[in-house]
């Protein structure tokens, strides 16, 4: 089973995004968990380490999900998306728009 690794995940900490700013990056047992802030509201975003096949999504690639976990809501990103820090912080700023 392939596990995705992040390297320099900590990276993330100090971006902003629409006036949210990312206040830290976890890396836990099977997920990174990125924390936002914005004046006293907090976003949770998640990525499982473990990969989708594309197979499965009819997909030529395989993908990762980045989770919204506030509003239950993800969108998938193939390895050299999820590897690319300033796309990922560009699709949180789309969910949060999408639910702010």
């Amino acid at each position: 089973m392939d596990i995705l690794k992040i390297e320099n995940h900590g990276e993330y900490v100090n971006k902003s995004v629409d006036g949210w700013n990312i206040v830290s990056v976890v890396d836990n047992y099977g997920f990174y968990i990125i924390n936002l802030e914005k004046d006293s509201t907090n976003a949770v975003f998640s990525i499982p380490k473990v990969k989708i096949k594309g197979f499965d999504l009819r997909l030529d690639y395989d993908v990762y999900e980045l989770r919204y976990d506030t509003y239950q809501h993800s969108v998938m990103l193939s390895l050299s998306e999820i590897s690319d820090k300033d796309l990922v912080v560009s699709k949180i700023g789309e969910l949060i728009k999408q639910y702010e």
